[in-house]
């Protein structure tokens, strides 16, 4: 008896759900108007929005980076652990969209139509939508005047984050890996800036990239050298003193003389045995500076004309078809909840 009632129960279940599905059916139907003008809304909107947005270029750079160190010898866990160069090519993508590297790409000052400034100036000048946020503020007009980020003010430091916070938006990388190529890819609305910027922060990236990577070799190679040209310039300098001794001894036999001449040349041995030792010491420091320093090979830099963003008919077809769906599925959302609270006052009544 239980389990026909519960069978009862679920056909009267059942069967109200159907009667609901076909209620909010029926209202669909009955309302094919609000869904064709909202088909015909999202369509207009999208298809406005590609026509509205200005046109995008694309600046594209790739590069490979070389970190073999030509002392290592065989590595028998080489090809099943990822290389210094997988880690450093990630290493490096971080490092691209850190503010220590845009700073310096910001302030780098390039001719962008006739104008020499800095970057970050450029990007401020040639961006639209900035440029009508800060209209009536306090940043209208604003230019960087110096590059001393530490001594930047309140409004400096806004200004800086904001077209930091821009540039990340609009740049993008990636990593093969398959051959460990890197790419960099801008787009702006302004096609030379787009080139400049990408030229720019590849050249500042690659700059920084090898100083951090070589900075303990570097060092002791200028110790070394700083060593050597000192030995040097004090074998030289004795080497003038014992020719102006000779000649002013010249033909002249003296006991003191001979004591002192002798000690010039043994000062001179002793010398010239440390200046081999010492310039030795320096070619080994230049060869540890050579083998440590990093290559960072350009494969295809960007070329004008740049990529601009496709408006093909294709293009607005797709951006139809998503405004269609979108306009549908906000019609429908609407006629639904119109129904449900219609059903739920004229219960109340």
């Amino acid at each position: 008896m239980e389990k026909e009632k519960w069978q009862g129960g679920e056909e009267i279940t059942l069967r109200e759900l159907l009667l609901s599905v076909k209620d909010f059916w029926l209202a669909i139907r009955a309302s094919w108007k609000i869904i064709a003008l909202g088909a015909l809304l999202g369509v207009g909107a999208l298809v406005f929005k590609l026509w509205w947005d200005p046109v995008e270029y694309t600046a594209k750079l790739s590069f490979m980076l070389n970190e073999e160190n030509k002392s290592e010898g065989f590595n028998p866990l080489a090809g099943i652990l990822p290389t210094q160069g997988e880690n450093n090519l990630e290493k490096m993508l971080a490092l691209m969209r850190s503010r220590k590297i845009m700073q310096k790409a910001f302030f780098t000052k390039e001719i962008i139509g006739e104008e020499e400034n800095y970057l970050g100036n450029h990007i401020i000048k040639l961006n639209e939508d900035l440029q009508e946020n800060w209209v009536d503020s306090p940043f209208e007009g604003f230019q960087f005047e110096h590059t001393d980020v530490d001594t930047f003010t309140i409004q400096e430091n806004i200004a800086f984050k904001t077209i930091h916070s821009l540039c990340l938006g609009t740049l993008e990388s990636d990593i093969s890996p398959s051959t460990n190529i890197m790419t960099i890819e801008f787009y702006s609305t302004n096609e030379e800036l787009s080139y400049v910027f990408c030229n720019t922060l590849f050249d500042v990236l690659g700059e920084y990239y090898i100083e951090q990577a070589i900075e303990k070799q570097k060092e002791t190679y200028l110790e070394a050298k700083s060593r050597a040209d000192s030995v040097s310039k004090e074998l030289n300098s004795l080497e003038a003193q014992m020719a102006t001794f000779k000649d002013r001894n010249s033909g002249i036999f003296k006991a003191k003389s001979s004591l002192s001449l002798s000690r010039l040349n043994r000062r001179f041995l002793e010398l010239g045995a440390l200046n081999r030792q010492v310039v030795a010491n320096k070619e080994i420091a230049k060869a540890n500076l050579d083998n440590k320093t990093p290559v960072i090979q350009p494969i295809d830099l960007p070329i004008y004309p740049l990529k601009k963003t496709s408006k093909s008919w294709l293009t607005y077809f797709i951006y139809a078809l998503i405004g269609a769906f979108l306009g549908l599925f906000l019609a429908v959302g609407f006629i639904i909840t119109r129904k449900i609270i219609r059903d739920a006052l004229a219960e109340e009544d």
